[in-house]
């Protein structure tokens, strides 16, 4: 379905909030990457994709990151 008003769009993708990782990776992970800020986004996406997720990249990390509010900022 083609949806031609922006609003409309936004409201309809917001519905369908699952990221990457909410939907690949198994809780028990999610979680490591959530206790563990303090490892970057790319060494954990290259975690990921050693355990077998290929598709793991570090905006997905990131992204996931942001919105769990697991980031470090780092100084």
């Amino acid at each position: 379905m083609v949806v031609s008003n922006l609003t409309d769009f936004a409201t309809e993708s917001k519905m369908k909030s699952d990221t990457w990782v909410e939907s690949t990776i198994p809780s028990e992970i999610q979680n490591q990457i959530i206790e563990h800020p303090e490892h970057g986004s790319r060494m954990v996406a290259r975690w990921l994709r050693s355990l077998g997720y290929h598709e793991a990249t570090d905006g997905k990390v990131a992204y996931f990151r942001v919105l769990t509010g697991s980031l470090l900022l780092r100084r």
